[in-house]
């Protein structure tokens, strides 16, 4: 078998007509394309990456809809192809492996793996495509589908009477355990995305070697077995086209607490009014993620996951410390800080999730604002409590919390 790279430069030229072919092979790469765009639908234009973007022709159709896009691709040959097709963004077309794209994290609004994942490691490629795309944002893949009677023809019978005959391998290695349209669903469900449009595309019925006698009326006969539908194009569509979506923007995550205390506190010479109402936070990826450097939508996953467990309120007491909070901006607020019950076990699952350590954030209910209604100041790491607060004196919170209750 040939590696990839060698393969489809090798391939480049004869890749790239195959699309126009009127035979089979061309109806495959065409009706793939347009079950992607339909799947994208009236998607507003954004950015854009084509991760194995081949000679071009998906990035080019999604720039003259608008898209800034982007692509790699592990062969030169497909790159130039690309580059050539899409001048505009030729810069942006690079050589590079899905596994390991050459993005920075959360920068596309839109990835797609279309005739690449069923040659790499899909876990890794499907975690790389997550990695690049915004939270909230589309990633579009195919894999062909095994159990197509086209395929298994040519998996069982054509390839191994090539090889009895002498001839070799027969082009390129797939994986070994080919993934189903419900494996490669459940993979990306794990990795946190939400699935929304499938389509099978490319009902072949004309087994080798008809295709090639009489490639028109195979790709006619596609042509009607698609156009009826029903079960027996599901049957035999030769590939499956997966739509799914990243999680939204991350959002902190909270516990309500119910405390009585006094309406408002005299401290240094100032009055401090409570807070409406009272909670923990828990969870803040944003700022978790750029603490420990693990991708905000790894994290938005791992925490969407343990939603329950983190906004679930669990007894928690306060420690003694409070410190008056002050922001960029020039809020000030009191927060006492607290231990809260079981989270620390709840953050080793979520650092497991998220393939990295996690640390629990600094607890805290923000009890007084210096003025009346406002919102509480972000502290969710040690460096943000470090630099943003500044402790009281032991009487001073001892004459903060003295006035606070939990009722009951």
């Amino acid at each position: 078998m040939s590696d990839p790279a060698s393969f489809f430069d090798d391939a480049a030229a004869g890749y790239d007509r195959a699309f126009e072919d009127p035979g089979p092979g061309g109806h495959a790469l065409r009706t793939r394309q347009a079950a992607v765009l339909r799947l994208l639908g009236d998607e507003p234009p954004g950015s854009a990456v084509d991760a194995g973007m081949g000679p071009g022709r998906l990035v080019s159709a999604l720039a003259d809809r608008g898209w800034t896009v982007s692509g790699v691709d592990l062969s030169p040959g497909m790159v130039d192809a690309a580059r050539a097709r899409v001048s505009l963004a030729a810069d942006r077309l690079l050589v590079g492996s899905i596994e390991e794209l050459p993005f920075a994290d959360a920068v596309f609004d839109l990835a797609l793996a279309t005739g690449v994942v069923e040659y790499v490691d899909a876990r890794r490629a499907v975690a790389e495509l997550v990695r690049v795309t915004k939270p909230g944002g589309r990633i579009i893949a195919s894999i062909p589908n095994p159990r197509a009677p086209y395929g298994l023809w040519r998996r069982h019978v054509v390839h191994r009477a090539t090889r009895a005959l002498g001839r070799g391998e027969t082009g390129l290695a797939h994986q070994r355990e080919p993934l189903t349209p419900a494996g490669f669903a459940a993979l990306l469900r794990e990795a946190g995305l939400v699935l929304d449009g499938a389509e099978r595309v490319n009902a072949q019925l004309a087994f080798s070697p008809l295709d090639a006698v009489a490639p028109r009326a195979a790709t006619a006969l596609a042509r009607r077995l698609e156009h009826r539908g029903g079960r027996m194009a599901r049957v035999a569509a030769t590939q499956v086209v997966l739509a799914a979506r990243t999680p939204p923007a991350p959002e902190a995550l909270v516990f309500p607490v119910r405390l009585d205390a006094a309406p408002t506190v005299e401290l240094g010479g100032r009055t401090w009014h409570r807070r409406p109402e009272f909670h923990v936070t828990t969870f803040t990826p944003e700022t978790l993620a750029a603490a420990s450097g693990v991708p905000a939508t790894a994290l938005a996953a791992a925490g969407a996951a343990l939603r329950p467990e983190l906004t679930t309120p669990r007894p928690f007491r306060f420690d003694g410390r409070v410190a008056c909070a002050r922001d960029d901006g020039g809020r000030e607020t009191l927060v006492a800080f607290c231990d809260v019950e079981g989270l620390d076990e709840v953050y080793e699952r979520l650092s497991s999730r998220a393939g990295a350590a996690i640390p629990p954030p600094p607890t805290h209910v923000t009890l007084y604002t210096a003025e009346p209604g406002m919102q509480g100041i972000g502290l969710a790491t040690a460096a943000e409590v470090r630099d943003k607060t500044e402790p009281l004196a032991a009487q001073d919170a001892v004459a903060v919390l003295s006035g606070v209750r939990s009722p009951g």
